[in-house]
């Protein structure tokens, strides 16, 4: 959990070749035979597969703490992914589904012993160390998946009782902190997005609209974090040279104040669920420039970024001098790259709602609705790229909007070459 463990593997099972299957399946294995410490919760941390621990090793406190994001973020991954596995017709080992079940219900414990989920734990012991944050927000989610999956009202129940706690404590005053493990408790918009995710999944788990009324709520707030502007970096900067745009990326947290590409770690496709229900457009704009903003801080053949091999993403886009300094990022593979990975997989390249005549193109092709009858519409598509594009096109009928996952395996692709037209009529169904 937090930044792409058991996260990852959703689409890389979901998108990749035969041999990234198999070895999502292994990393099952791996995760349920060595993955979960004494206290029920997964380790922390480890090493080469078989060594665990707390989450800082150089920090006396630090050697048995466990970030409860992280065991809340990588059940609500899992969970999905035994979903799709079942679908899939792909065999949900009883050892898997044990393991996860018994780190829900070590969650759980705590928030029956201590009437909050907090920060970290020890790892070893389950006692909670460092309280009194929204670390876990998206834990209310995974009980609502847990709930449809192991057929238990209860884990239903839980995540109404914690999802109120939270709003209570802290949504009331515009606050979530403590999501990243190595931010103290400052306020962050990682958590602010879990605590979305839990709100939308109450809603559609429970159909009560308070739940659809928070995530509006939680939603602007979460809104609050994403930069609305293009940063004019120092021309002589590695951002200005590459012409970096900074609208849609989104602020980590109050301690080091970057930007990054992406929400760390999910694509925002609770934010376009959220669009789907109420129709207001605010939404539909925000996850646009989200997704949009991702792919130019990716290392390309095309566009490699000095010192970055081609696939490697970083972190931090700073437009403070906070550590790299103004336009100057740290230099490695990071969990932005997850979150492009989600955002392929779980939201469309064009986005076409059908029944209000919207279009809105979250790739970096052009689209225009130009006719539509009851039976059809007719699109404009245009590739201003030199690459060619496949496009995921999402012809939406929003009349009923169904509950749970987009099925993007039921959308159209659309390839383009660079610097193509092409009009194309779809049936509505």
């Amino acid at each position: 959990g937090w930044t792409g463990g058991m996260i990852s593997t959703f689409p890389l099972y979901l998108a990749g070749s035969s041999e990234s299957k198999e070895r999502v399946l292994k990393n099952f294995d791996w995760l349920f035979t060595y993955g979960i410490s004494p206290s029920g919760y997964f380790w922390d941390s480890g090493s080469k597969g078989i060594n665990f621990h707390g989450a800082f090793l150089n920090k006396p406190l630090g050697r048995d703490l466990h970030l409860v994001r992280k065991s809340a973020d990588g059940l609500f991954f899992i969970l999905i992914q035994f979903m799709l596995f079942e679908q899939e017709g792909v065999s949900v080992k009883p050892t898997w589904k044990e393991g996860s079940e018994k780190v829900i219900k070590a969650m759980i414990g705590t928030w029956k012993k201590y009437g909050q989920l907090g920060q970290f734990v020890n790892n070893t012991t389950g006692e909670l160390v460092i309280g009194n944050s929204t670390s876990a927000a998206i834990f209310p989610a995974t009980l609502c998946l847990a709930s449809k999956y192991y057929r238990n009202d209860e884990y239903l129940s839980i995540a109404k009782e914690i999802a109120e706690d939270y709003y209570i404590k802290f949504v009331q005053k515009g606050i979530t902190c403590g999501g990243p493990g190595d931010a103290m408790q400052n306020i962050d918009s990682e958590s602010s997005y879990g605590m979305l995710e839990s709100f939308m999944e109450l809603y559609e788990s429970t159909n009560d609209k308070k739940w659809l009324t928070r995530s509006e709520e939680m939603t602007k707030q979460f809104s609050t974090w994403v930069s609305a502007y293009n940063y004019s970096f120092p021309k002589e900067s590695l951002f200005g040279r590459l012409n970096m745009q900074t609208i849609g990326t989104v602020y980590a947290n109050t301690q080091n104040k970057h930007l990054a590409p992406g929400i760390c770690t999910h694509s925002g496709g609770a934010i376009l669920k959220l669009f789907r229900y109420t129709g207001d457009s605010l939404y539909l704009n925000l996850v646009k420039d989200i997704a949009h903003a991702i792919p130019q801080y990716l290392s390309h053949t095309s566009r490699p970024i000095p010192n970055m091999p081609e696939g490697w993403m970083s972190e931090r886009i700073n437009t403070t001098d906070w550590l790299e300094g103004i336009g100057e990022m740290f230099y490695g593979s990071t969990w932005a790259e997850v979150s492009m990975l989600l955002t392929h997989i779980e939201l469309p390249g064009v986005y076409i709602q059908t029944d209000k005549k919207i279009v809105k193109s979250f790739d970096h092709v052009e689209a225009s609705i130009l006719s539509s009858t009851s039976k059809n519409i007719n699109v404009k598509f245009k590739n201003t790229t030199a690459h060619t594009a496949n496009v995921k096109v999402w012809i939406d009928n929003n009349s009923s909007p169904k509950q749970g996952y987009f099925d993007w395996k039921k959308w159209k692709v659309v390839t383009l070459t660079p610097n193509q037209e092409l009009k194309m009529s779809f049936a509505l169904k």
